[in-house]
């Protein structure tokens, strides 16, 4: 598939070494997709419910990961951002792409697998290249949240989670709503914004 676009836009005086080329990176590329697709540990959907967080791959039918609500640990030490106050906290990622900074959110929790704590970031999003986005994130999310408080008391939750994915801290339910509005004022302030900096840079 990527070989009939490289080919697609190839130009006619192209060499023969640039076509091989072409090919061989095509072909390279191919196999890599091919790879992520068929690998068992590329997860494809996120399931919770009362006995934990489930982590599954359609494609192989094959379980990859599952982590029962017992197995959540308490935090250990301190991370090289900051000191952990919290068994469950929010992280933040950032770096530059094509000369901007873009930033992502996540969770950060441990869980118990042999008897060692072993430390989990989570997007809750895919893992696979055909399956990176989840219509009901925010419901996966809130899910997961009241998962913790309903099996896992015990465990201290960071409240900025709360905030940062729109989960109402009373009822536990996502506000989509909440979110859209704010999606979209962002949306018309960056709008504004480029519009100022047209309007005195033309």
């Amino acid at each position: 598939m990527i070989g009939a676009v490289c080919l697609l836009f190839m130009e006619d005086n192209t060499p023969l070494w640039g076509r091989f080329a072409l090919l061989c990176i095509a072909l390279v590329m191919n196999g890599v997709l091919l790879y992520l697709i068929l690998k068992g540990k590329r997860y494809t959907t996120i399931t919770v419910d009362k006995d934990g967080v489930q982590f599954y791959n359609q494609y192989t039918k094959t379980i990859v990961k599952t982590l029962q609500w017992h197995s959540f640990s308490k935090a250990l030490g301190s991370t090289k951002i900051r000191d952990l106050t919290h068994d469950v906290n929010k992280e933040t990622t950032s770096g530059m792409v094509n000369g901007a900074r873009i930033s992502s959110d996540h969770f950060q929790w441990w869980y118990m697998q042999d008897g060692i704590p072993v430390s989990q970031k989570e997007t809750f999003r895919g893992a696979h290249p055909f399956h990176v986005f989840f219509a009901n994130r925010g419901e996966l999310i809130a899910a997961f949240m009241k998962g913790l408080k309903q099996y896992r008391p015990d465990l201290k939750v960071d409240p900025l989670l709360f905030i940062t994915f729109f989960i109402d801290p009373n009822t536990y339910e996502h506000q989509r709503g909440k979110q859209t509005i704010t999606f979209v004022a962002g949306l018309a302030f960056a709008a504004i914004i480029f519009a100022i900096i047209y309007y005195f840079v033309r």
